[in-house]
């Protein structure tokens, strides 16, 4: 659990704020963007993924913002690498 919410802290923090201030989309708009490319049908919302899950969702989210909205998402790296101990 506690990983898990490291990963939304970097999604929201890192993911979406960046993708944000480079394309002028409210983080509303980015979210729902990335959630409809890369939520599984089968969940409706972030909270209910797995820690794996979580991880898999933001390394889309990142590969999208860098392939096609051209933002290499930056932040320290013991926030992107967090393991649960």
């Amino acid at each position: 659990m506690r990983s898990a919410y490291h990963r939304l802290k970097w999604y929201y923090g890192y993911i979406v704020k960046q993708c944000c201030e480079h394309t002028g989309y409210s983080a509303l708009e980015m979210d729902t963007i990335f959630r409809s490319y890369f939520l599984p049908p089968d969940v409706p919302t972030l909270h209910l993924l797995s820690d794996d899950q979580m991880r898999d969702y933001n390394l889309h989210c990142e590969a999208y913002a860098a392939e096609r909205i051209g933002v290499v998402v930056t932040g320290p790296d013991d926030a992107r690498h967090y393991k649960a101990a």
